[in-house]
């Protein structure tokens, strides 16, 4: 009479921990959906998991960033060559370039649905984007100051500013109104495209080194068109495209927008090409 009493008490037992062991293995199935869900959703350094990235998605990220760094490659060196001295024969060189890459710029953006994001003005981007520009300026002014002044490399400046030709020898509108916009577009197409395509492909940090490295990859053939015979290769443009490349990638990155760095990029270019400071010495 007891027998059967074990047997049914030991049978209770099996039944009760066999429904927890049900909820256990559910609730870890659940925790892993959960985990998969945060990693596709939640990632520090922007890069979305595998699964979800197109095939090739890399290669197709460095494609168009080579493409970025040739064309401007090639438009910046023609535009800075001795014979096409002058803000009327550079600007136009450089402006067409950025207006073509700017297509698919614009495409990339608006295929992931980013451009209201990436290009909607807010209150504090004119300011940053000014503070920004109003260091770089100060620190441009002050290199070839301590750093130049009384050497031979002291030419670097003055046949950088040759190429741009005299202020006052075109309206001033004329020169600020194109230089504020390629540098606007020059800062879509840079971090805008190829520094955000990147940073889906490998990362934020990886993004931001890459597009610094490839920027200044593009100004490369300046050394040659503005070397001056009897000196060294002219990385005046090289080493300023560096500096404020990451500068301005690290703004775009850390706003999540566009609209700071477009801001200090174009206000900067648009200073130092109106307030250079031979103003009046040539």
């Amino acid at each position: 009479m007891t027998e059967p009493n074990r047997k049914s008490g030991a049978d209770a037992p099996i039944e009760t921990s066999a429904e927890p062991l049900d909820h256990r293995d559910d609730g870890g199935g659940d925790v892993a959906g959960m985990a998969d869900m945060a990693g596709a959703t939640a990632d520090d350094d922007g890069t979305p998991p595998a699964e979800h990235r197109e095939p090739g998605y890399r290669n197709k990220a460095w494609l168009q960033a080579a493409l970025v760094t040739g064309v401007t490659g090639a438009a910046v060196t023609h535009a800075f060559r001795i014979e096409r001295a002058g803000f009327a024969r550079m600007l136009p060189t450089i402006g067409i370039a950025y207006l073509v890459m700017l297509v698919g710029a614009w495409r990339f953006a608006a295929a992931r649905g980013e451009l209201r994001e990436q290009f909607a003005p807010r209150r504090l981007d004119l300011t940053m984007g000014a503070l920004v520009a109003g260091v770089l300026y100060l620190i441009t002014n002050l290199v070839p100051t301590f750093v130049l002044q009384g050497r031979p490399e002291e030419s670097w400046l003055w046949r950088l500013y040759v190429q741009l030709g005299e202020a006052k020898a075109v309206a001033p509108p004329y020169i600020g109104v194109a230089v504020l916009v390629i540098a606007a577009i020059e800062e879509i197409v840079w971090r805008g495209w190829v520094m955000r395509a990147l940073r889906v492909a490998h990362g934020a940090r990886t993004a931001l080194v890459a597009t610094t490295l490839l920027y200044g990859l593009a100004h490369v053939g300046t050394m040659v068109s503005l070397h001056i015979p009897g000196t060294r290769p002219n990385p005046l443009l090289v080493v300023a495209a560096l500096g404020c490349g990451f500068v301005w990638g690290a703004m775009a990155l850390r706003f999540e927008r566009l609209g700071p760095s477009i801001f200090a990029h174009a206000l900067f270019s648009w200073s130092v090409a109106l307030f250079p400071m031979w103003r009046g010495k040539l």
